[in-house]
């Protein structure tokens, strides 16, 4: 199997991990794998990458605004006059703000995955408050206490 390639057949899954046996001088690939039980059935599946997931949810979500952005709201702004929005605009114009608000929110979820991703497993944080002793937050604290903007 020498120079066989593996890949990634959807961007949201966990990269698989290459070990290099030496005595062999071989590349053995490993990809984790998720095993669901569901009532009497087990579900296995290959690991996905939930920072990728993220990014690609908040992309759908922004395309879904830019469509209705298009049809609904650039062709008003061009003619540069005020409108009142009928009902079933009202309702469009209420999911594009949905579809908006899911894209940023869901976007800066990956941004904070990835942070805590990228966090090294014996990595220390040490916070410094006037007048008390500095704490010392381990991974798990840093990725459930420690601000975004902080981890980055």
């Amino acid at each position: 199997m020498s120079g066989t390639t593996h890949e990634l057949y959807d961007k949201r899954l966990k990269k698989p991990v290459v070990y290099r046996v030496v005595d062999l001088n071989e590349d053995i690939t490993m990809q984790e794998i998720v095993t669901l039980k569901v009532g009497k059935c087990e579900l296995r599946f290959d690991t996905p990458n939930f920072t990728s997931i993220f990014f690609n949810k908040s992309e759908k979500e922004l395309l879904k605004a830019k469509e209705i952005y298009k049809t609904l709201i650039n062709p008003k702004l061009s003619k540069r006059e005020r409108f009142v929005l009928s009902k079933e605009d009202t309702v469009i114009l209420f999911d594009y703000l949905e579809h908006v608000q899911s894209a940023i929110t869901i976007a800066f979820t990956a941004v904070e995955c990835l942070a805590n991703d990228l966090l090294p497993d014996n990595f220390v944080y040490e916070e410094k408050r006037k007048g008390e002793e500095t704490r010392q937050y381990d991974r798990k604290e840093i990725e459930r206490w420690i601000s975004t903007i902080d981890k980055l």
